[in-house]
Formats: C-alpha cells, structure tokens, sequence
C-alpha cells in the first residue's frame, strides 16, 4: 500500500464498522506484509471493541441539555449521534496509529520554520449596536446572553441593561472570532452556537422570528421553544439563519453551516430537520445528510459527518480532501498565508487526522513525511512546493 494515509482511513472505516468487502481485503493485504503490521492491527482491534463499550455511555445528546452534554454520560437512541460520538475517539486511535507509521517512515521532514507559530484558542469580540466593542476573556467556555444580561459560563458579569440604554434583547450585538479564534455563544431563547475561526453572529429575535445572520462557520444546536420575557414562557418560534444568498429554516434541530466569503457554502445535518431556500429553489435535509450552494443551485450529499464536525470537537479531519481546502481552513485557525510553487499541488488530496491544538510545524511535518509535499515556513507566510524525484 503506497500511501501511509490510505492505510489510516481503512482503520478508521474499521472502527465505524464501513468497511467493504474490497476495503477489508486491502487492510487484510496489509498487515500480511510483516509481523509487525499484523500486531498492530490485532492492538487497534483490541482498542476496537473498548471504545464500543464506552460508546455505549455516550448515546445522549440534545439541544437542550447542558453545553458540557458533549461529556455527560446520558443515553439516547440517536443512531447518528453515536456516529458524531466516534469522531474525537477515532481521531486519537488515528493519530497514534499515524505517529506508529511515521516513526519508522525513511521520508524524514525538511520542513524549515523561523518561529513557532501557536494554534488559535478560545477568543472573540463582542460589537455593541452602540459602537462599543468588548473583547472577550479565554477559558472562559464560552457565553451565555439572556434579556437582561451578557455571563460568561462561570457566572461572571460582561454586561447588563444597567450599563446598556437599549438593554440586551433584539439587535444588541454581533459576536465575531478573528483569524485564529472559535468561541461558544448561548442565545436568549437558549439556543447554542459553536463559532469557528473568522466567522461571526448577529442575532434577532421578535414576536414570530428567531433569525440569525452568519458569515463563516457555526455549529448550531437549536432550542425547538424560545424563550420569552422575565417569566421564561416558552413559545414555538422558526429560527432562521441567513448565510449568504442561503436561508435555512429550522426548528429544533442541531447543524453545521460552512459559509465563508468567495466558497462554496456547506450546510450538514446532524439532527432533526431544515430547509434550505436561495431564489425559488427549496431543499430538505435529514440527518446525515449535507447540501452545497454554489453558484446560487444546491445539491444535496450524503455527508461525511467527521469531517464536517471535526473542528468542534478540536480536531482537523480531512478524508481525501484537496489540499487547497486542508491549507485554507488550515490558514484560518493559524493566521498564516500559504502560497504555490506548483498550482497543480492544490489539487493533490489527502488524508489528515491532527488536533488542532498542535503547533503548525507539527501539522506540516505530518503532510511533508508522505514524501509528496514540502513547505517552507517565513514568519506567517508559508511556501508550498513539491518533493523532487531522485
């Protein structure tokens, strides 16, 4: 098997049970080659059947339980959630499975860097109607705005109507992540948003709408009931976001919308039910499924839901991605810039399971030892090119 990748994505296919028949035959031709492949393939099995058991503590999740419900150890029958749950586990089977092929790989890293250069964290800026701007605390796991005040998770007082002559309800503000940032919001009705790197909210909420304008990437786990005034009466409210020339309608559901300026807009279903609208066209996802706009027509695919939900839970996943793609998002969440020696490189594809808490060198190392690409790291800017045939 040529490549180290291929090799990776047939493990992590194995732990999800995706294997085809033709697929467990290449991983069977595999670990016949030597010894040594054979047991680590009988140890990640054995890995295997532990972490099926702790999926099985892993089984609840829901738009309404608390933000930390990504640890809790509730149960549910969602099929797909159990699925989403595989995501972080397998991505750490991966990536030592990718460390195990690379400490004995000949194709060393030449990769060349000034400094080094840090991943994005916890950070964002709220932009008051007013004018005002507040920067946002880290490690602060995120915010939660009602009618009458901005906390932070832990309680701690941003802002209230005291200090506010409009109050905090209808347009107050705009939350945005800069270039390196993510930062979790919880909306008044209760909703929660899971912002990615240079993205950005703003949220309206009136007597029959719950609307939200997004520019970038959010996770979105939607109250199906918002909730009203000081007395908390909850009523039944669509909640719409607009993304660009895309307006998806929803209810009670949890999705991801990729919609970054100049791209394709992505917008992937984990839960419950949306529909998407641009001009006349209108569209209906399920979960598991995923809908591109592209020059202002949608199609709908059967999503690949570690892919699309990898960030969210700190881990860059790239199954056969170009790697354009990989280096952009890559871009976004390390403030760099990357530019071609080769333009065909941009088409190249690859398989890429990392946290993306790594430092950037540790993330180009890892696409440099598959013997097909190397840059050259000078200060923020970073020079892609090819490996020369001996």
């Amino acid at each position: 098997m040529e490549n180290e990748f291929r090799v990776s994505q047939l493990l992590y296919k194995k732990l999800i049970d995706g294997l085809s028949d033709i697929e467990q035959e290449e991983l069977d031709d595999w670990q016949n080659e030597c010894p040594e492949n054979k047991q680590f393939v009988e140890e990640y099995l054995g890995h295997k059947k532990a972490l099926h058991e702790d999926l099985q503590l892993f089984q609840s999740f829901s738009a309404e339980s608390s933000w930390e419900s990504l640890q809790s150890q509730e149960r549910d029958s969602s099929k797909l959630r159990r699925y989403w749950w595989v995501i972080p586990i397998a991505a750490s089977i991966l990536l030592a499975f990718t460390w195990y092929v690379f400490n004995g790989s000949k194709q060393e890293s030449t990769l060349v860097a000034e400094e080094v250069i840090t991943p994005g964290s916890e950070k964002a800026i709220i932009k008051f109607d007013d004018g005002r701007e507040l920067i946002l605390q880290e490690n602060e796991g995120g915010v939660i705005w009602d009618s009458t005040s901005l906390r932070y998770q832990n309680g701690d007082l941003i802002s209230s109507s005291d200090n506010n002559s409009k109050g905090l309800g209808g347009t107050l503000f705009q939350i945005a992540t800069p270039v390196g940032g993510q930062y979790k919001i919880q909306l008044p009705d209760g909703s929660k948003v899971h912002l990615n790197a240079s993205s950005s909210v703003h949220y309206v909420e009136d007597d029959t709408l719950r609307t939200v304008e997004l520019i970038g990437e959010a996770y979105f786990e939607v109250s199906s009931l918002a909730i009203m005034g000081n007395q908390n009466e909850k009523v039944n409210k669509p909640f719409i976001v607009n993304s660009g020339n895309q307006q998806v309608k929803v209810l009670g559901t949890a999705f991801n919308i990729k919609a970054y300026s100049g791209e394709k807009t992505y917008t992937t279903l984990v839960e419950g039910q949306v529909e998407l609208q641009t001009g006349s066209q209108k569209l209906t996802l399920i979960p598991g499924e995923q809908a591109a706009l592209e020059d202002n027509q949608l199609s709908k695919y059967k999503a690949d839901l570690s892919s699309a939900l990898g960030w969210t839970t700190g881990t860059f996943v790239f199954n056969d991605e170009p790697l354009e793609e990989i280096l952009r998002q890559v871009a976004r969440w390390y403030d760099v810039t990357f530019s071609y020696q080769e333009k065909a490189l941009q088409e190249e594809r690859f398989e890429v399971f990392l946290p993306r808490f790594s430092n950037l060198t540790e993330f180009l190392e890892l696409l440099e030892k598959t013997g097909e690409v190397k840059f050259e790291v000078v200060g923020r800017k970073v020079l892609v090119s090819q490996v020369k045939a001996e």
